[in-house]
């Protein structure tokens, strides 16, 4: 209690109870002890137990790792093994669990430290550390650890880790995990050596399995204790289970007696390897069997079924004792083993062929060659030769031999040879050789490309042509594809017949190809399939080069067209007849002559075409032809519409093959010529006529000038005539100006030169044309009424040839009233129309009309419906031409039996200028003249005489030419009146003399003549330009032109 003192038995009692405090005390922790080490004690030996029980890591490490954490009371464990110069951690608990997966390496780590220190680490701060490599380290949190290595027999295998606890780690905790470790260690290696034995295991029944010989495990009994894959398929199970304990010749076999003579059973007996074969004669089956015994007892079968390799070898037997082929065997020693039966009647030798060296088969100069073959032979290399070999009686027989090395075990043990007699075929080979050198030579020297194509259409051979046509050479075109070397632009056309070829049909065909040059030529190409039995091997091609033949064809089919474009654009009809004188070809113009079409003319017969009162000249130019001679005629033909045509008819020969078949016609339509020829014939003649009408007009207006000028003479006579008297020489005047007239107009029709416009009065024109034909319409019969419009005005037209139309429409009025019985009417009318813009005539008869079909055609050339020889058919054409060229139109109107109209619109074109009005003569006297009248008609002198002395003049007359040259050299005069048309020298010709020996004379020349309208009359005049006065003249028109003369 409180405030007592302790005596010293309560200290000794004290000591006795503090004694007992620490003996319980120690007993307590002695037990704690030996509780914790018995419990260490038991987690060890639960380890070793898992050790002992598992060879597998994955289910050993977790264990131990959970056991750790307990023992040691941590919060987690890792197991690290080495891997190189790595730790990588395999197994984790409690926060470890996070760093599975993870590497530390072996420097710069606590686990790697530990590895390579082989002793544990005690950390209780692990961040205290350099080397501290924790992964996940920062994610579990790690504050204190223990490291201990894994150490074995062949070195440290790895790491095992502990982490957090509460109370510092001691040494005591470090060496119960090395304790553990340990374990762990032997773990880890069992562990390994167990995969690599599992691993070991696997690999050798895989191997075992897949052995390719059935393969079985026999105890000493023969019973099985194992099997592969293909033993069980030979055993014909499906699993290993179905024959183990069973006996392998009653499974193999089906036989159930113990089998004492079995390989197996004599390789257990002797134990030593046996090999055979057994047959399984109930089931027809050979297997081939090696026996091995086993160390352990038993045996090692290894077997395989063999039945189809001794069907296989039964069957090469049998193909060799049947051979026609001898088979020999020779061994090293160059010994014949074996021979067949075709060696043995090859050879002739009998049984002691059988061994007998191969050297005494051949002839003695060939058994070096034949050694030679067998030392390569031997030598592992395969020979192919011809020889001869021999027979006991002598006799040779040449062979074709191959041999083969025949190998045992890898090693050539021998010679295989297959003998072929071939005497026979190596004669019709020497045939063929010869045969075929022939056919070479025929190939190589043939002018035609000969060439041969496999399969792909690659040259095979081709001979010299092939090469030149193409410009490659032999080695530029074997192996080559002839579609790439010589396609060109027809490659397409090559290669399709090429096909055609290879599918068996023969053909022909035309191509162009691309030399080596790059040239192009056309070649003309028979391919023709190759044949090997039943199957075609290749193509043999034949071409020929047809460039220069085609272009001669080209050029010939072009000459033929223009040819027969020629023929059928021919104006000319062209005909073909054969000797039976049928059309056998015309051409158009020969349609169009007759009128007929091509189809309907040939084959039929040419007199068909011709007048028949022609037929017999035509077919006398045919025998002609016929002959061999080149004919020409004149035929009549009917043309289109059966009008009667003229024509020239040329015939020539056709040759064919050296003999004529034919002729050939050209017929010429000269109708239009043969009008034209007469129409030319009409020219001339109206050339001569007028030629004619000049001189007769010349020589008319001659003496009608005399008698104008004296009847002028008398009527001015000073001394007045009576009434009688003076009424007679009025008609005698009259009469010689009607009479002059009409010589003027006879002038004007006849003369030829151009048209020459003036001022025309075309009702002056039809009064003076119808005065040159009123004689004939008279005398004709013919009653001519006019209707001459008084107001037509005059027209710039040549009225020359407005004349020329008028006299054209009458001629053609009067011939068509020829035939025309009672009346015969022809009224000619003028008008002037469309408001004073057109001046028309109008010329009607009343004959029979026109028909209507001939309408449209009677302006054409040549046209005529008058009876020939009564006009040309160029009347009306000429003047449809003329009115043309006025800028007019004629037109007909007519009906069969209505007569006709011919009218004539003309345009009505103003004159250029007005007429020249003659100005009045002046009456007055002149100075006396001396005169010069040169005049070969003494009455023209006579009357110009009285008449100019009777104005006083001086007058002196001359005939000729010398007569005037005689007056001149003596006499001037002031006027020399020089008649143009005299005989001798005219006045042109005397003029052109004074001008060049008279000049003075040459000014004072007045010319007087009667043909003013001839071209070289009027060239001259204006040339000249000296007065003129025209004869018949009045004679105040001739003193008006000596009072105008100035001297």
């Amino acid at each position: 209690p409180s405030g007592v003192a302790l005596d010293h038995a309560d200290a000794e009692l004290l000591a006795i109870i503090g004694a007992q405090v620490s003996a319980a005390i120690s007993n307590a922790r002695l037990y704690a002890d030996s509780i914790r080490q018995r419990r260490q004690s038991e987690a060890l030996a639960d380890v070793v137990r898992a050790v002992g029980e598992s060879l597998r890591e994955d289910r050993v490490m977790p264990l131990i790792l959970r056991h750790a954490t307990a023992l040691l009371r941590t919060d987690g464990a890792t197991l690290a093994l080495l891997r190189g110069d790595s730790l990588e951690i395999t197994a984790g608990v409690g926060v470890g669990r996070a760093m599975v997966g993870s590497r530390m390496p072996l420097e710069g780590s606590l686990g790697g430290r530990a590895v390579r220190l082989a002793s544990s680490i005690i950390r209780d701060d692990v961040h205290d550390d350099p080397d501290t490599v924790l992964p996940g380290a920062a994610t579990a949190q790690v504050r204190n650890t223990i490291v201990v290595p894994l150490l074995s027999a062949q070195g440290p295998v790895g790491a095992l880790s502990v982490f957090n606890r509460e109370a510092p780690f001691t040494d005591e905790d470090a060496e119960l995990l090395q304790r553990l470790a340990d374990q762990v260690a032997v773990a880890v290696v069992n562990a390994r050596l167990f995969a690599e034995v599992a691993e070991a295991t696997r690999e050798w029944a895989v191997a075992f399995d897949s052995i390719g010989s059935g393969m079985v495990l026999l105890d000493k009994r023969g019973r099985i204790q194992r099997t592969n894959a293909r033993a069980r398929m030979h055993l014909d199970v499906e699993s290993e289970d179905d024959v183990i304990g069973q006996e392998f010749h009653a499974v193999l076999f089906g036989d159930s007696a113990p089998c004492t003579q079995c390989i197996y059973a004599a390789a257990i007996a002797e134990g030593t390897v046996k090999r055979g074969a057994h047959d399984d004669k109930a089931r027809g089956r050979v297997f081939d069997m090696t026996a091995a015994p086993h160390p352990h007892g038993g045996a090692v079968v290894t077997f395989d079924d063999v039945t189809e390799h001794r069907s296989l070898a039964e069957r090469y037997r049998l193909v060799v004792d049947t051979s026609r082929d001898a088979i020999v065997i020779t061994d090293r020693a160059r010994r014949i083993t074996f021979a067949n039966p075709a060696a043995h009647d090859l050879l002739a030798r009998g049984e002691e062929l059988i061994g007998m060296p191969t050297a005494q088969t051949v002839p003695e100069r060939q058994r070096a060659e034949l050694r030679r073959h067998e030392d390569r032979a031997l030598a592992g290399e395969p020979q192919n030769y011809e020889g001869v070999v021999v027979q006991p009686v002598g006799e040779q027989g040449i062979v074709a031999i191959a041999t083969a090395p025949l190998r045992e075990l890898g090693e050539v043990t021998g010679i295989v040879a297959s003998i072929r007699d071939v005497s026979d075929e190596r004669r019709a080979r020497d045939a063929v050789s010869q045969s075929e050198a022939r056919y070479r030579n025929l190939f190589e020297s043939a002018t035609d490309a000969i060439y041969t194509l496999d399969l792909h259409g690659s040259f095979t051979s081709v001979n010299q042509a092939t090469c030149a046509l193409t410009g490659w050479s032999h080695e530029a075109l074997l192996g080559r594809s002839s579609r790439v070397l010589l396609g060109g632009d027809d490659g397409e056309i090559l290669m399709t017949n090429f096909h055609r070829a290879l599918a068996g049909v023969a053909v022909r065909f035309e191509c162009s190809i691309r030399r080596a040059d790059a040239e192009q030529r056309t070649i003309s190409v028979t391919n023709t399939p190759i044949r090997r039995g039943e199957a075609i091997i290749g193509v043999l091609g034949v071409a020929r080069d047809v460039t220069e033949a085609r272009t001669r064809a080209i050029a010939l089919q072009r000459s033929e067209a223009r040819y027969t474009r020629l023929v059928e654009s021919a104006p000319d009809a062209i005909f073909t007849v054969d000797e039976q004188g049928r059309l056998t070809a015309v051409n158009r113009s020969l349609e169009d002559a007759v009128g007929r079409q091509r189809e309907a003319l040939v084959g039929r017969h040419f007199a068909e075409l011709i007048d028949p009162q022609d037929l017999p000249a035509a077919e006398r130019l045919l025998s002609e032809t016929f002959a061999g001679e080149r004919s020409r005629g004149a035929i009549r033909f009917r043309g289109v519409d059966g009008d009667l045509r003229h024509g020239s008819l040329i015939t020539s020969p056709v040759l064919e093959e050296a003999r004529i078949a034919g002729v050939l016609g050209i017929l010429r339509d000269v109708t239009d010529e043969k009008r034209l020829a007469e129409q030319l014939m009409q020219q001339e003649k109206l050339v001569a006529v007028g030629q004619l009408v000049s001189g007769v007009a010349h020589e008319l207006n001659n003496p009608l000038a005399g008698v104008l000028a004296f009847a002028q003479l008398l009527l001015a006579a000073p001394v007045p005539l009576d009434d009688e008297p003076r009424q007679a020489v009025e008609t005698i005047q009259r009469e010689a100006r009607r009479a002059a007239k009409i010589v003027s107009n006879l002038l004007t029709f006849a003369r030829q030169q151009p048209a020459e416009h003036a001022n025309a009065q075309l009702n002056d024109i039809v009064t003076d044309t119808l005065e040159l034909r009123r004689y004939a319409l008279r005398t004709a019969d013919v009653t001519v009424t006019l209707a001459l419009d008084p107001r037509l005005p005059q027209t710039w037209a040549d009225p020359s040839q407005l004349q020329q139309v008028v006299l054209n429409l009458l001629v053609n009025a009067e011939q068509a009233l020829a035939d025309v019985e009672g009346d015969r009417r022809i009224g000619i009318r003028t008008s002037l129309e469309r408001d004073g813009t057109q001046i028309l005539l109008a010329v009607t008869d009343n004959g029979p009309g026109i028909a209507r079909e001939q309408l449209d055609r009677i302006f054409n050339p040549f046209f005529t419906t008058k009876p020939v020889g009564q006009g040309t058919g160029l009347g009306l054409s000429i003047s449809d031409g003329i009115i043309r060229e006025h800028g007019g139109r004629i037109r007909v109107e007519s009906a069969p039996g209505a007569g006709a109209t011919f009218v004539v619109e003309l345009p009505h074109v103003p004159i250029t200028a007005p007429p020249p009005v003659p100005s009045p003569v002046a009456s007055q006297p002149v100075r006396g003249r001396h005169v010069l009248v040169v005049d070969d008609e003494a009455a023209m002198r006579s009357a110009l005489t009285v008449f100019l002395r009777s104005l006083g003049h001086d007058v002196d007359t001359a005939a000729d030419a010398a007569a005037v040259r005689a007056l001149l050299a003596t006499s001037e005069y002031d006027v020399v009146l020089l008649d143009f048309r005299m005989p001798g020298l005219d006045g042109e010709a005397l003029y052109r003399e004074l001008c060049q020996d008279d000049p003075f004379h040459a000014c004072r020349v007045v010319f007087v003549t009667g043909d003013l309208q001839s071209e070289a009359a009027r060239r001259f005049f204006a040339e000249a330009g000296r007065p003129v006065i025209a004869k018949p003249f009045e004679l105040d028109d001739l003193a008006a032109v000596l009072s105008s003369m100035t001297t």
